[in-house]
């Protein structure tokens, strides 16, 4: 809706700029001699108030629509927030769920390894088994801390979608 008055605005101001070219052209066609003559004095008055008052009149206008295209601009600003943000949230969800798929099969290859321990057949199980119990404590806390900072951006996410506030979104 906007949109089709900025550009309703510019058309009428487009037309309007016309009048005030034709009306700086009979301006600028007097002559020096046509100054003293008292005749058209009251003419080029006139003219030169009109002149006054389309320009004044023009200066509103551009006001009026810088207003309507800083609308137009928040707005697409807000539209594109909310796009990003839902974007986010979707890569965050699916994040989550490849993650929550990860953790339940290092949890099984943990436990069977743990089960594994002491019936060792050859020294690469052995080192399997030992590569198991020293690296799976720390695969698993990088694991909590990914679940912590998802949890996180949930919670950005969903502040972000309340407020729009372009500080939070930048946080994200």
């Amino acid at each position: 809706m906007k949109v089709k008055e900025v550009e309703f605005k510019l058309k009428t101001f487009e037309q309007d700029k016309l009048k005030l070219q034709k009306l700086v052209s009979e301006l600028d066609a007097l002559k020096p001699q046509d100054f003293v003559d008292f005749t058209k004095n009251d003419v080029y008055v006139k003219k030169t108030r009109e002149l006054k008052h389309l320009i004044n009149d023009h200066e509103l206008r551009l006001k009026e629509i810088e207003e309507v295209n800083k609308e137009v601009v928040r707005s697409l600003a807000e539209q594109d927030m909310e796009n990003s943000v839902d974007l986010l949230q979707i890569k965050a969800q699916t994040l989550g769920e490849q993650l929550a798929e990860a953790k339940k099969h290092l949890t099984l290859i943990s436990t069977s390894g743990e089960e594994m321990d002491g019936n060792i057949s050859n020294p690469e199980e052995e080192e399997f088994i030992e590569a198991l119990k020293n690296e799976m404590p720390d695969v698993f806390d990088n694991i909590e801390n990914t679940e912590l900072l998802l949890n996180e951006i949930e919670k950005l996410v969903q502040e972000v979608k309340k407020t729009l506030d372009v500080d939070i979104m930048t946080d994200l």
